[in-house]
């Protein structure tokens, strides 16, 4: 619900989690004579194209939620345009029931 218009990705990015495990950090910061805000930084590693390809996000906002909201949807974003799927659960899955030759 916190999420917003960024929900879809967030839940993309939970289901992600659960199948190829990656690293989340949220905190909170401030600035000299600037309210404080939460940043949050996510990064990790997708098996593609025979190697292991990263990706990431970053986002700042004035809470917790939204910051990593955001994040996900920057990560989402970017592992879309790897893999060519909005469903990068689906893909990694079929990815990993494609034969492969050994010499």
């Amino acid at each position: 619900d916190e999420a917003g218009e960024d929900a879809a990705a967030v839940f993309e990015m939970r289901r992600l989690q659960q199948l190829q495990p990656f690293k989340v950090w949220a905190l909170e910061g401030v600035r000299p004579n600037e309210p404080s805000r939460w940043f949050c930084s996510l990064w990790g590693q997708v098996p593609c194209q025979g190697g292991l390809r990263d990706f990431w996000g970053e986002a700042a906002a004035e809470g917790r939620a939204p910051a990593v909201a955001r994040a996900c949807a920057n990560a989402a974003q970017q592992l879309t345009r790897l893999l060519g799927s909005a469903d990068c659960v689906t893909w990694l899955k079929a990815m990993a029931r494609v034969p492969m030759e050994v010499e």
